[in-house]
């Protein structure tokens, strides 16, 4: 039973260090985008700046999350738009 405990900790501590991750990359995104020229970025040249210094081997990892998870999240929040299909994204505009 203690067995359990430790394992459930133990992945609670690694769920925890993927939401701290993801909410890093959030954030990360949203300020390229802010402080980008063009309004419209596409994914692999989004993906490329947030690489900057990472494991080669993390490249399309960091990718993919990005094509599934980050940037949808963010589409579903309304803080900017992105196209799975042309793997486009765009800033909103804030009012």
């Amino acid at each position: 039973m203690a067995e359990n405990t430790s394992e459930r900790r133990s992945f609670g501590e690694h769920a925890d260090d993927a939401n701290e991750f993801d909410a890093d990359t959030r954030r990360a995104v949203l300020r390229l985008l802010e402080t980008n020229e063009t309004a419209v970025v596409t994914l692999d040249a989004l993906a490329e700046d947030l690489h900057t210094g990472q494991p080669p081997d993390d490249y399309e990892r960091r990718r993919i999350r990005l094509h599934h998870v980050t940037l949808p999240a963010l589409a579903s929040a309304n803080l900017l738009e992105y196209d799975a299909r042309s793997h486009t994204v765009r800033r909103r505009e804030t009012v």
